[in-house]
């Protein structure tokens, strides 16, 4: 009855932590938007590649969406990975193009203007994203995450207050089951410029929208109160791109690519397999020979090498408890990466929804918690432990919390920064609950299954009296003219 109940519970909690409504498995039908249906552009963060060190999206006075407008709920993983999606104010319909529409008239202080030149020095951008799909910027033949900022020029920084949002989108004829023709958005890049607009007008549209290219950039001094204008664009271009696909040009994985790389995969696995069989067989044929006429032998005295290290090979060390948590433990960190790269390989992790890896590998962790406490109970058996009940609080706490501790510290100094990218209390106080609540239950149990389990006794029995280890003899340093 008891394990019946907690047989249920795990896969309560394990279908609530991977609650995605659909959209982590494989095949599931893209969205598809009617004509004149609204688009979502999400803001996420700042982000830059020489610091690391994220900001929030509103950390500056942009133009802040309506208080009315519902925040976009993200999953744990996001939350641990420093994720943020937050509403913004940009209005876009499925095939409507903008030609230029005023976003907002906000007022930089010196102080955000300051602030605002370092982070344009750590060259830092902005990331949005339409339907799960980051808007990038077009280099030539490469796409880069996000958009500028602005630029620095003697001390004066031109700020990017108008951006062209291209949406690239594919045609889906009707089929059988249904007449409408609906659009999928398979890119989204954008276009930033710098333009002075002049002071606005109610209900009126600002002549510096015309020829944007032509304009005056924005300059931003910093020496006294500044009044931005926001404003935007948005072009719809049709695209031969597949849904399936448009994240190769994100990853940079072309088919011909592809497939040299699952060639060199498959050749480099089986390669390994087949030597790594070849000389475990080798080794194991001649240990074995050589046990089995060891043991024949009465007395030690013609042993030599190894051969007389054999009576002390299987001694318990001196730090078993330790040696066994870790060896539960570093099961434990196999069994996860296993299946978590073979749950990528199937399709179920893909950049399309993010924070997924993240919220696989603390189900994992939870679920192999009690692989780990049978693991180190049978080590610690093994070497004829009698701790058993500190073995099993070993492995329920001894890495996890050097790992909960590390992360704790480099949260403490993202949040001392101001930074987003640390993980929020909510969800470390989450962490904390499932780890004391169903990952520490869960090695016990394991534990008090590999205790009970038969011991399995080493190949060769080591002596009562330990071999002395004679001194080393250090090699005197000699000169090249000695």
């Amino acid at each position: 009855m008891a394990r019946g109940c907690l047989t249920s519970f795990l896969v309560v909690v394990g279908l609530w932590m991977l609650r995605c409504d659909g959209s982590l498995l494989p095949g599931v039908a893209p969205d598809e938007y009617p004509e004149g249906s609204g688009l979502e552009i999400l803001a996420h963060k700042l982000i830059s590649d020489r610091t690391k060190i994220p900001f929030d999206y509103y950390a500056l006075p942009f133009c802040h969406h309506d208080a009315k407008h519902p925040r976009t709920r993200i999953n744990l993983g996001q939350l641990l990975m420093g994720e943020r999606m937050r509403p913004t104010g940009y209005t876009v319909t499925m095939l409507g193009d903008t030609p230029c529409e005023v976003l907002c008239a906000s007022t930089f202080s010196k102080d955000a203007i300051s602030k605002l030149k370092r982070l344009v020095k750590n060259e830092y951008r902005v990331r949005l994203s339409l339907d799960n799909l980051p808007v990038v910027e077009k280099r030539g033949t490469s796409n880069h995450i996000g958009y500028p900022l602005g630029v620095i020029q003697d001390d004066v920084l031109y700020f990017n207050n108008h951006v062209r949002f291209i949406v690239l989108y594919h045609r889906v004829a009707a089929t059988e089951l249904t007449d409408d023709i609906g659009y999928r958005v398979v890119g989204f890049e954008a276009n930033t410029f710098s333009v002075q607009h002049g002071p606005l007008q109610l209900g009126k549209r600002p002549g510096t929208c015309d020829h944007i290219e032509e304009q005056n950039p924005m300059e931003l001094r910093g020496e006294s109160d500044t009044e931005v204008v926001f404003t935007y664009d948005v072009v719809f271009k049709e695209s031969d791109l597949q849904w399936v696909t448009r994240w190769d040009a994100l990853q940079k994985a072309y088919p011909g690519r592809q497939k040299s790389q699952w060639i060199a995969i498959v050749n480099s696995s089986l390669l390994c397999l087949f030597l790594s069989t070849l000389i475990t067989f080798i080794l194991l044929r001649t240990l074995r020979k050589d046990l089995v006429n060891s043991d024949l032998v009465a007395s030690d005295l013609d042993e030599t090498g190894w051969k007389s290290l054999r009576r002390d090979v299987f001694r318990p060390p001196r730090q078993h408890i330790l040696l066994s948590v870790l060896s539960g433990t570093g099961v434990q960190l196999v069994v996860i990466v296993a299946i978590t790269l073979q749950i990528a390989l199937l399709g179920f992790l893909t950049p399309e929804y993010r924070g997924r890896l993240a919220m696989a590998a603390v189900t994992l962790w939870i679920l192999t918690s009690a692989l780990a406490g049978y693991t180190s109970a049978r080590v610690h058996g093994y070497m004829d432990g009698t701790r058993m009940r500190d073995v099993a609080l070993g492995t329920a706490f001894i890495v996890p919390g050097f790992v909960f501790s590390v992360v704790f510290v480099i949260n403490l100094l993202f949040w001392i920064t101001g930074s987003v990218g640390g993980t929020p209390v909510p969800a470390l106080f989450i962490l904390l609950l499932l780890w004391f609540c169903i990952s520490v239950p869960l090695c016990y149990i394991g534990a008090q299954i590999g205790s009970r389990r038969k011991r399995v006794d080493p190949t060769s029995k080591y002596s009562s009296i330990p071999r002395e280890v004679p001194d080393q003899v250090r090699c005197p340093s000699t000169g090249f003219g000695s």
